[in-house]
């Protein structure tokens, strides 16, 4: 079995706002903290993200079609839906950085959510489900946080947890 946290399926405009936020531009103190805070700014470039999010632009061409071949592969996978996320010190920052990339749909801060969602699959709010939309942040998708104290949609380690005891051949990517 495969599983998918936070992917970005069709990309995420959120590479080109990391890249403003590393080189401190227009975007302030507060973004160029949590772009080091995570690690997004390539050290040996200043003011340059790493390589790895310059191919999450939306038009790079690796997208067409992985998303289809993807909901062939995998068995379960997790998208949140909410950039404050689970209250943590990155839910701040994370609402701010959605506010300034303007998504304008759902999205967990960095990836919108018709990005993460697999062509053909239910997803669900309740961490039981294979295909799970979680109230969550993409930081909240690393399972720094723990799970949240309120309902069944803010549970990402319940459901990373349950994929280990229910189906014994699990491989997260």
């Amino acid at each position: 079995h495969f599983v998918s946290i936070s992917a970005p399926w069709y990309g995420s405009k959120a590479s080109q706002v990391l890249e403003e936020s590393c080189s401190n531009s227009s975007l302030g103190e507060a973004f160029h903290w949590l772009a080091n805070k995570l690690h997004r700014c390539d050290p040996d470039r200043p003011g340059k993200v790493f390589h790895a999010y310059e191919s999450l632009h939306p038009a790079y061409p690796p997208f067409e079609g992985l998303a289809e071949f993807a909901a062939e592969q995998v068995s379960f996978a997790m998208c949140g839906h909410s950039p404050y996320g689970l209250t943590s010190v990155y839910s701040a920052a994370m609402e701010g950085l959605a506010r300034a990339i303007g998504f304008g749909e759902k999205n967990d801060g960095m990836v919108p959510l018709s990005s993460c969602l697999l062509p053909g699959k239910a997803y669900d709010t309740h961490w039981q489900s294979a295909f799970y939309s979680a109230g969550i942040n993409h930081i909240d998708g690393t399972l720094r946080s723990g799970d949240g104290s309120l309902g069944s949609s803010r549970q990402p380690s319940q459901w990373v947890s349950s994929l280990f005891t229910k189906h014994t051949e699990t491989v997260l990517v």
